[in-house]
């Protein structure tokens, strides 16, 4: 996991794992982005897994509320 720095604003990359479906992509994205502070969200996806960045404002919000909300769909973090 990488996260850089500036101001209130933090970006953080992480995995996430048991994506079958074409639409897990979108699930997730649309997941993280209903989450206060967060700015934007890339996900580049390979077979079952995506490396997600995410821009968020580290005043509302923090990298572990961020991946609860891809774990509560039932999805795996790394």
């Amino acid at each position: 996991m990488q996260t850089i720095t500036s101001y209130n604003s933090n970006s953080v990359s992480f995995t996430v794992t048991d994506m079958y479906c074409a639409s897990c992509p979108f699930v997730v994205e649309s997941a993280i982005n209903k989450v206060d502070g967060v700015n934007n969200v890339i996900i580049e996806t390979k077979g079952t897994e995506g490396t997600v960045t995410v821009s968020y404002d580290d005043v509302k919000t923090d990298i572990k509320i961020i991946q609860e909300s891809v774990l509560d769909l039932g999805y795996g973090v790394k």
